[in-house]
């Protein structure tokens, strides 16, 4: 079965990591359902959790790039940047005279993309404070950078595996928890495991499987379904939506969830499934499960 359980702690098993994460996807769940549902295509859905974001360690990311060459900084994959495509690697390669295998580094890589300057800082203090600017766009070479697009597109390693498989991955917009029918499912689960258990370690071990399985697939549903409602819940947020081609259902665009607006965090969700409908043309109903019958 897919679920995974250890015994947290410093001197125990850890903490739930990206990496337990992938293996419990990718070794488990994945070959669950390929089997379970043989030539169809699933749409593997997550929150915006930190193991849920993290990248591969070759992946192009520049939080872990260094101003200059070689050093302690990630080796990364190499890349095609700019109208014409242009490749480029991000390593030095192993026959070069004077940095053999040596990573770039920020300053190298603007150099040769021609985007580099005299006086250039490598990460300017409104970057690090994160404070947003549309019109900052070249004040230090790691704002520069990650406005390339190959450095923009980058997916977490969770999404490039599942994609590895031929499925789909997408997230949910950020901050919308109510949007996830997961959380329904934890609470139900906590519930019973609060109202049946004496909270020891071997009470904990063999109620919390329990929980789990004490929440039927009707039940399931049901969350799911309530937090499709959610989605829609104002009636202002009807329109704009979109059909997914052979899915009895449909996004809409939602406004004041939590007293908040998803704006570009929901639109970029749906040209995420759009996008991705119109590549891949797999949401069908003979290939698809439909998730809210």
């Amino acid at each position: 079965e897919a679920r995974k359980f250890l015994r947290p702690g410093k001197n125990e098993e850890g903490w739930w990591t990206a990496e337990h994460l992938l293996d419990q996807v990718i070794n488990y769940a994945i070959p669950i359902f390929e089997a379970k549902y043989p030539n169809a295509i699933g749409v593997f859905t997550f929150d915006n959790s930190t193991n849920h974001g993290a990248m591969a360690k070759d992946a192009l990311n520049i939080n872990n790039m260094n101003v200059n060459l070689g050093g302690k900084q990630a080796r990364m994959r190499s890349t095609f940047f700019g109208p014409n495509n242009t490749f480029q690697l991000m390593v030095f390669p192993s026959n070069h005279p004077i940095f053999p295998n040596q990573p770039k580094g920020m300053k190298q890589i603007l150099i040769e993309r021609g985007l580099w300057y005299d006086g250039l800082i490598g990460h300017c203090q409104l970057c690090k404070l994160k404070i947003d600017d549309i019109t900052r766009t070249d004040c230090c070479m790691h704002k520069i950078l990650s406005l390339e697009e190959d450095f923009k597109s980058q997916k977490s390693q969770l999404q490039e595996e599942i994609e590895k498989k031929g499925h789909i991955c997408i997230f949910y917009p950020k901050y919308h928890c109510e949007l996830n029918y997961i959380e329904m499912y934890w609470g139900a689960a906590k519930r019973y495991t609060r109202e049946n258990c004496n909270y020891t370690w071997s009470s904990l071990q063999k109620t919390v499987p329990e929980a789990l399985d004490s929440i039927t697939l009707i039940t399931i549903r049901k969350f799911a379904r309530k937090s499709w409602r959610k989605s829609k819940s104002n009636p202002l947020s009807i329109q704009p939506r979109m059909q997914i081609p052979g899915l009895n259902t449909s996004f809409g665009k939602p406004y004041g969830l939590s007293g908040k607006t998803l704006e570009g965090d929901f639109q970029d969700f749906l040209a995420n499934v759009q996008g991705r409908t119109v590549k891949t043309e797999t949401l069908k109903v003979e290939n698809v499960k439909e998730l809210f019958s």
